[in-house]
């Protein structure tokens, strides 16, 4: 669709402009090439990205009005995938975001990348495997190479505590993590985690411990870790600030936005 901003002052408002101006492709959950059940778009500036039944792809699109999407690279199946099928098994996913410094010297005007972040200059994608109570965290630096370096939660298994997810929905990016300045966090990723009634902050980077209280700091890869809760059964605040079903989460500035059910 295209968007008609109008002006009065010093305020504006816009106005959808219908029909659309273009339709990509069409629905079909038979036919490979078209999409199924899509569940979320995100644009980037060399294209977009779409979630439909249990696969992510990414699309080239130059957004000129004769321009045509060009496929680039998936990561899933269109029906669900076996075991042993070699395929990255993906149920019913419904969102992604993605982690991408400023450039390779700094996370953002204001702070530099530093040698205690080793991998700050990756590329990352981030997918909450809704089905499979997990989200993925995939390399995405080489185009057409997707690759899964890590997971938070335990693949077809609901938790309720720091170990994993119920149904996760939505999911943002905040870069650098709120803890840059004194640990080595590259990112803070927060997650919809619906039927936990809790929005979830992980954390990317390399922690000094891991989940049973060992001492952990590896520099050779990144890490995918709970990093704390707002809402849930296990640490409810009060009854009118709880959270109901969260499906959805944007960050502006320092807030973070959230669309329950």
């Amino acid at each position: 669709y295209q968007l008609d901003v109008l002006t009065e002052g010093d305020r504006a408002h816009w106005d959808v402009l219908v029909p659309p101006s273009r339709t990509l492709r069409g629905h079909s959950c038979l036919n490979p090439t078209m999409f199924c059940d899509v569940s979320c778009v995100a644009l980037v500036s060399t294209g977009f990205w779409v979630v439909d039944r249990h696969r992510v792809i990414n699309f080239n699109f130059s957004w000129s009005p004769d321009a045509d999407e060009t496929w680039v690279e998936e990561i899933g199946q269109f029906n669900y995938a076996p075991d042993d099928s070699g395929v990255v098994p993906l149920l019913f996913p419904t969102a992604v975001a993605m982690y991408k410094p400023l450039n390779e010297t700094h996370f953002d005007e204001g702070f530099m990348i530093t040698p205690f972040f080793p991998h700050a200059t990756s590329e990352l994608l981030f997918i909450t495997d809704t089905g499979n109570h997990r989200v993925l965290m995939l390399n995405m630096t080489s185009i057409g190479q997707l690759e899964v370096i890590g997971q938070f939660g335990v693949t077809g298994i609901a938790y309720e505590n720091s170990t994993g997810l119920d149904w996760p929905h939505g999911i943002a990016v905040a870069t650098p993590g709120a803890e840059a300045g004194f640990e080595p966090v590259i990112a803070n990723v927060f997650v919809a985690d619906r039927r936990n009634h809790r929005l979830v902050k992980l954390n990317v980077g390399y922690p000094l411990y891991d989940s049973e209280g060992r001492e952990l700091r590896m520099w050779d890869s990144l890490s995918l870790y709970y990093g704390g809760a707002y809402g849930g059964r296990d640490d409810p605040v009060r009854w009118n600030e709880t959270l109901e079903e969260p499906v959805g989460v944007t960050l502006f500035r320092h807030y973070i936005l959230v669309a329950e059910a």
